[in-house]
């Protein structure tokens, strides 16, 4: 079992060690990553170097459906095996059959990602820091608006923000409304 172990950490230093350069791109929240076609290429060429072989299979249970994943060594045939959960994927203008490779196509990218240790960006961590910091800046702006006007102006600019971002201008319109009519109430007309 030592001797797999220790090609399965070779593997992985090659694969950290290479200089594959990402070359799939999602436009819509503009971050690149690598294709499964990239990562088969990882995997391969670590598997050459270590001389070991990767075997995936999307199978599935009582739970639903898992992929599979066996890695070999080819001079002890030691073997450690792997599997991770994934859902049916919904493709839009395909047929079942193209849904099931397309579910078995990611499925094996991402544990292969998982077993290799190929990072993607931390992408779920970037964009949590992103929205964050998107956030922290809408909150510190509407915070100095003091207008419904100018509220409702800065609300049309920045429409697109989000949920959050739309929650905060509400919550400071309603706190604007409330000091207009505090103010009124307490006899101060220049609101």
């Amino acid at each position: 079992m030592k001797q797999i172990l220790l090609k399965l950490k070779k593997a992985r230093n090659t694969i950290k060690n290479s200089d594959l350069k990402k070359t799939g791109r999602n436009e819509y929240s503009k971050f690149d990553y690598y294709t499964p076609e990239q990562v088969e290429r990882l995997v391969d060429n670590a598997c050459e170097e270590t001389n070991t072989i990767v075997l995936c299979n999307l199978k599935g249970d009582e739970n639903g459906l898992f992929q599979t994943l066996d890695f070999i060594d080819l001079e002890s045939e030691e073997k450690i095996s792997f599997e991770m959960r994934t859902k049916h994927g919904s493709i839009t203008a395909t047929n079942e059959t193209q849904q099931m490779g397309g579910t078995d196509t990611y499925s094996e990218r991402y544990i292969k990602m998982k077993v290799f240790q190929i990072k993607d960006n931390n992408l779920e961590l970037d964009i949590a820091k992103q929205e964050d910091s998107k956030i922290a800046k809408v909150k510190g702006e509407v915070s100095k608006i003091t207008d419904i006007k100018e509220l409702r102006g800065y609300y049309e600019k920045n429409k697109g923000l989000g949920k959050e971002a739309s929650e905060l201008i509400t919550k400071r319109s309603d706190e604007i409304k409330n000091d207009i009519q505090l103010k009124q109430k307490n006899g101060n007309n220049n609101v």
